[in-house]
């Protein structure tokens, strides 16, 4: 990363996250949407079946 001229701090930071990936902090989804929207959390699956339309030219 830093030989493609990204700035130090940026590569140090995705190192960080993908370690941090890595070690299973996304593994379990929070209860964040649901509490927000009042609604329960779906699949990319389903929103993007849902959505279609709008990702067709």
């Amino acid at each position: 990363m830093l030989a493609s001229g990204m700035p130090p701090f940026l590569a140090h930071g995705m190192v960080t996250l993908n370690h941090a990936y890595r070690a299973g902090v996304a593994a379990v989804p929070g209860c964040t949407v649901e509490t927000v929207t009042e609604q329960a959390s779906r699949t990319i699956d389903a929103y993007l079946h849902e959505h279609l339309a709008l990702f067709q030219a």
